[in-house]
Formats: structure tokens, C-alpha cells, sequence
């Protein structure tokens, strides 16, 4: 008997995530952002009517409770200087003051966040859930020195390539073991 099967959803764009990360709140680094420019979707005023736009996300890996790194990213940002828009709010909630206009956001590759992860059931996929992110602060300058390094998320990025190129290893004491 032939059954019709729901469609597996493959999770968006950037690195494809596998583990549910925890909920809570964790000392994150921004270990990519991924850009697409030229995207065509449905307008948010008339979804009859698709557009062209530039989207991004920003991935964020931490080191949960159980010592396993997880990644979780950001839903689709447009890409817009907006005052208004997702994206400018969500810099200035990372930066803690408005975004300059002309910055290159890929500069904070590697940098950290305070960020709160919480859990979203699939609209698609009933029963399915996904890691969010509630929120998302600079992080204090007294912990700063505890943020994950870059090449800790490297087999979580891309499995086949270990430490992405242009990653310094971490001269981390612990060798990166402990969440701080």
C-alpha cells in the first residue's frame, strides 16, 4: 500500500542541526552567518505576490550542561537597516547599541552572546520541536574570556572538514572541556 508521507523538512539554509539544544540560558559564539541575496518569497502584505530579497541567519554554538556543543540559529532576518526591521533589532540586542550603517555584521564571527534558548513546536511537523532563540544580550566583559572557541563547533559546521579554514586552534587550558 502506498501511504503519502509528510515532507521532511531539511531544516533551512546553513548548517543542518541535529540535536535538539537544551533549554536555558548558555554563553554562546557566533560561529556563522550565512547570507542569500536574491530570494524569492511571498510578500508579508499579500502572500499572492512574491518578492526578491536578501535574508540571513546567524548560528550560534554553546556548550550546554551535558559538556556536547550545540548549534541553534536565528530564524530568516531580511537584510535591512530599518529601524524597525528584525535584523537591526536583533544587532542592537547583540551589541547592545544601534548598528552602524555600512558595518560588516560578518565581523562578529567568533565573538560571543549571552543568549536564552527555548523550545518551538514544528507548525509542519506536529510533535517535532526545535531550538529557538528567546533572546540574545552582549555578553559582561568579566566573561568574556570564557566563550567558546571557534574550532569548538567545527564538526558541528561541517563534519567532513574538522576546523573550518582561517580558525586558529584555541590555546584554551582545559582544552575546551569546561562550559566556561
Amino acid at each position: 500500500m502506498a501511504t503519502l508521507k509528510a515532507p521532511e523538512s531539511t531544516g533551512g539554509y546553513g548548517p543542518q542541526i541535529k540535536d535538539l539544544a537544551p533549554k536555558g540560558t548558555f554563553l554562546a559564539t557566533i560561529v556563522d552567518i550565512v547570507d542569500r541575496f536574491g530570494v524569492e518569497r511571498p510578500k508579508f502584505e499579500d502572500p499572492s505576490v512574491t518578492e526578491k530579497v536578501d535574508l540571513t541567519i546567524f548560528v550560534l554554538g554553546f556548550k550546554g550542561k551535558d559538556g556536547k556543543h550545540y548549534l541553534v540559529k536565528t530564524r530568516d532576518m531580511k537584510i535591512s537597516g530599518h529601524e524597525k526591521s528584525k535584523l537591526y533589532a536583533f544587532l542592537q540586542s547583540l551589541t547592545g547599541e544601534p548598528p552602524k550603517y555600512g558595518w560588516d555584521y560578518c565581523e562578529l564571527i567568533g565573538t560571543g552572546a549571552q543568549i536564552t534558548v527555548a523550545h518551538q513546536e514544528s507548525k509542519r511537523t506536529p510533535g517535532k520541536m526545535y531550538a529557538t532563540l528567546g533572546s540574545i544580550a552582549p555578553v559582561m566583559e568579566e566573561m568574556k574570556g570564557k566563550i567558546q572557541p571557534l574550532s569548538a563547533f567545527a564538526a558541528l559546521l561541517d563534519p567532513d572538514k574538522g576546523v573550518p579554514a582561517g580558525v586558529v586552534e584555541s590555546d584554551d587550558e582545559d582544552g575546551g572541556d569546561e562550559p566556561f
